[in-house]
């Protein structure tokens, strides 16, 4: 964690982390029960696809996720409760790869609007390490893209610990960066969603230079193109 002191108690924050890999399972050690996190209220967004996936939906629903909409999302901001979100999203699976981790942002600011809509402080998050806790695998191909846009779903085959859904035991570093603090509108508009935006893509990018300075992950580069973010 960047610096624990720069939360408060009394504040929810929109916890948005990357990448989603197969299972975020990283960002778990976000929430409030592991004591990780200088918050005392926090609560994990998923997919709604999850929910409708065999073995996913049995692990979402015993770690206590809920559903990923908009009036969830609100809700829980509104009564204090810290969000954890993947921005990426599912769809993010899409450009998993076994040799890099990479964080899709384009066209993402549903997340922005909402932290400035109530007003939340934006908290950039990184799990690396988080893509080899399953050996997984997935088409290839225009067909398989255009299939899994339609569901807005990229299916693929995973396993964990002897063909389980048990993650093997794996090193993460979960970066926490520091939270982005947040005017609050209720209207905002388009402009003022791309620049937090901007904002949150800037931290980012610092949160990956200082890491590669600090030598946490060996070898760790930031790449900006096309709006992604990867690590190689």
């Amino acid at each position: 964690m960047e610096d624990a002191r720069a939360f408060d108690q009394n504040k929810a924050y929109v916890l948005a982390a990357e990448p989603h890999s197969v299972f975020p399972i990283g960002c778990l050690s976000l929430l409030s029960f592991t004591g990780l996190m200088p918050l005392s209220k926090t609560k994990a967004l998923a997919s709604t696809a999850m929910f409708h996936t065999p073995i996913l939906r049995q692990i979402s629903t015993w770690m206590g996720l809920v559903p990923a909409t908009k009036k969830n999302f609100i809700r829980y901001l509104e009564t204090g409760y810290s969000c954890i979100i993947i921005p990426g999203g599912v769809q993010e699976i899409l450009y998993m790869n076994h040799n890099y981790e990479v964080a899709y942002l384009k066209r993402r600011y549903g997340f922005v609007q909402v932290a400035i809509e109530t007003g939340s402080p934006l908290v950039p998050v990184f799990c690396f390490g988080q893509s080899n806790v399953y050996k997984w695998w997935k088409p290839q191909g225009k067909f398989y893209v255009h299939v899994a846009r339609a569901i807005r779903f990229a299916p693929l085959i995973f396993w964990g610990v002897l063909g389980s859904p048990v993650p093997y035991r794996k090193p993460i570093h979960i970066i926490v960066g520091r939270p982005i603090e947040i005017k609050q509108n209720l209207n905002p508009s388009r402009e003022e969603v791309a620049e937090v935006h901007a904002r949150f893509i800037s931290a980012m990018e610092k949160l990956f230079v200082r890491l590669q300075h600090r030598g946490t992950v060996k070898n760790a580069v930031l790449c900006l193109y096309q709006n992604f973010l990867s690590q190689s």
